[in-house]
Formats: C-alpha cells, sequence, structure tokens
C-alpha cells in the first residue's frame, strides 16, 4: 500500500500561532517560466474572444499557474485541470481548434513533464 501525498505546509512545517510565528522562507521553489508564458499565452486567446464566461476560464488557468509557481507541480493535477479547460470550451461553444487549446495544453505538459522520470 502507498503512502499518502505530501500535504500542503507552511515553511517550516507547522501552522504559525503567536508562540511559534510563521518563519521566513528564505527562498523559493524554482518553477518553470517557460510553462508560465505557455499559460498566459492560453489566457490571452481566451480573453481575446471576449466571451461572457471568460472568467470561469480564467480561474482554471489561475489553478494551473499556481500549480506551476509552487515549484512542484502534480501531473495528475494539471491533467485535470488541462481536462476541464477542454470541457469548458466543449460546453460554451468555443472553437477549440481555432483556439488550438489541445496543443497549447500538450506544449504546457511536455515543457512540465517530458523529463518527469528524472525529478
Amino acid at each position: 500500500m502507498s503512502s499518502p501525498p505530501p500535504r500542503c505546509r507552511f515553511a517550516g512545517g507547522q501552522l504559525p500561532s503567536v508562540e511559534n510565528p510563521a518563519p521566513a522562507v528564505s527562498r523559493p521553489l524554482p518553477f518553470d517560466e517557460t510553462a508560465l508564458r505557455t499559460t498566459a499565452q492560453i489566457e490571452r486567446e481566451i480573453v481575446r474572444l471576449d466571451l461572457d464566461c471568460q472568467g470561469e476560464f480564467v480561474a482554471l488557468i489561475n489553478a494551473i499557474e499556481m500549480q506551476i509557481e509552487s515549484g512542484q507541480p502534480v501531473q495528475a493535477v494539471i491533467g485535470y485541470l488541462s481536462a476541464a479547460l477542454m470541457a469548458l470550451a466543449h460546453a460554451r461553444g468555443v472553437d477549440q481548434h481555432r483556439l488550438k487549446l489541445a496543443d497549447q495544453l500538450r506544449k504546457l505538459d511536455l515543457q512540465l513533464f517530458r523529463n518527469a522520470s528524472t525529478r
């Protein structure tokens, strides 16, 4: 039986309190700036469409960006969020081929996880 996935924690491993204030984080984890540029490009394309529902798309893109900025993106989470973007585009009648959403999300996955087995 595999162990449960690690939980998110504050720096220092415990919640801050009056007796134990949150420690300063000396250095954030590095993240993939190329992948962030790809998510920004996807967001620009969505915003350019001027949809009434663009906030729904932006929320999902922001969640992907948060995963990337964590420095430890989880491939399954990125996959679910990407699938949610595709499903939302389909549900809202967005021309996915013109937007090239699948290609952009595939590119993002490759940027983040092409070396996943060596990480």
